[in-house]
């Protein structure tokens, strides 16, 4: 059904403009492209993906900051709202010389995030 709805389009435009130069281009990517998601096609249309097995490692997020004391609370709480097991999730929040109360905001969070990574 793929190949016939493919080639149904194909064929026409290669046949009908060939003599014009800039539809003879473009006939010969259609063609191209064609062929090339016949390809993708067919060779996707019989992956089964691996099960999941479990396996989580123990990664670390590096938040680096300057300034972004307006947002560095989201940013650190966005990360422990993923759907990976905070038991297994470490942020590592690099304040880079802050003027403003970036590193006040990060130490606010230290309790609470304590408490979530523990659970």
């Amino acid at each position: 059904m793929v190949l016939f709805l493919a080639l149904g389009t194909v064929l026409p435009l290669t046949l009908i403009r060939t003599l014009d130069i800039p539809s003879a281009i473009f006939g010969a990517y259609t063609l191209c492209m064609t062929l090339f998601l016949l390809f993708m096609y067919s060779t996707t249309s019989t992956y089964q993906p691996q099960p999941d097995t479990g396996f989580r490692p123990k990664i670390s997020v590096v938040i680096p900051a300057k300034n972004e004391a307006g947002v560095i609370q989201q940013v650190v709480k966005a990360v422990f709202d993923s759907d990976y097991p905070s038991s297994r999730l470490e942020a590592i929040a690099v304040d880079d010389g802050s003027t403003d109360e970036t590193w006040d905001r990060l130490q606010a969070l230290t309790e609470p995030l304590a408490k979530l990574s523990s659970a």
